[in-house]
């Protein structure tokens, strides 16, 4: 029976995406902004779902038409989903996730907060399975973390590789998770850390085509 995406994504990125936004307990020292310019206030994505042409970005959306869910946009913030994937769900396959979060005064020290509780729980994953590795990266679009996911079938739900690269776009959450198949004869640590190198470049190149896409408030 084939798996809807949105079971898989779901199962897959609770923790990643909205296991710390529940509680917003306080957490380590807020991203400083660029004191050089004052930072963008965005206010929504430009289409349904962003428009992915990269050649990085290709490899993993296909020809496949993007499926979106927009969750009820709440007071300060809104939530965009969105999906390329084949109808049996076989990697490789891509879902982007956006927290928009509003109000001028507000909106960029509430996506620091959430963005820095994510970091601190997502990265601690890697203490406890040795086929999870993370790291703290720098990238054109802004701060960012990457969780690298390697672990067997058994225990990995979406029956697939995967990594997320979460990044701090302004006032906005940036979620890239990219799937990849599963390689059972290679040593999943070894094939965590590979994750991490391999796919730096398509998350990053994902980011910056979505926060191209991000409207701002003139």
């Amino acid at each position: 029976m084939s798996r809807s995406w949105p079971t898989l994504w779901t199962a897959a990125t609770l923790a990643a995406v909205t296991g710390c936004a529940a509680g917003h307990q306080a957490g380590p020292a807020p991203v400083p902004a660029s004191p050089s310019a004052a930072p963008a206030y965005y206010t929504g994505l430009s289409g349904e779902c962003p428009t992915l042409t990269s050649p990085e970005a290709v490899r993993f959306t296909s020809s496949h038409k993007a499926e979106g869910i927009r969750s009820p946009k709440q007071r300060d913030y809104e939530r965009i989903d969105c999906a390329w994937s084949s109808a049996d769900v076989t990697p490789p396959w891509v879902v982007v996730a956006l927290m928009i979060y509003h109000g001028p005064d507000t909106a960029r020290q509430a996506a620091e907060q959430y963005f820095n509780q994510g970091l601190e729980y997502d990265t601690s994953r890697a203490n406890f399975s040795s086929a999870i590795r993370a790291t703290k990266r720098t990238t054109p679009s802004g701060p960012a973390y990457v969780v690298a996911n390697a672990e067997k079938s058994s225990t990995n739900k979406s029956g697939a590789d995967q990594v997320s690269q979460t990044t701090l776009v302004g006032n906005v959450i940036v979620n890239v998770l990219l799937f990849e198949k599963q390689h059972p004869g290679v040593d999943r640590s070894t094939r965590a850390v590979e994750l991490l190198a391999d796919l730096a470049a398509t998350g990053d190149a994902i980011t910056a085509e979505i926060a191209g896409q991000l409207v701002s408030q003139t």
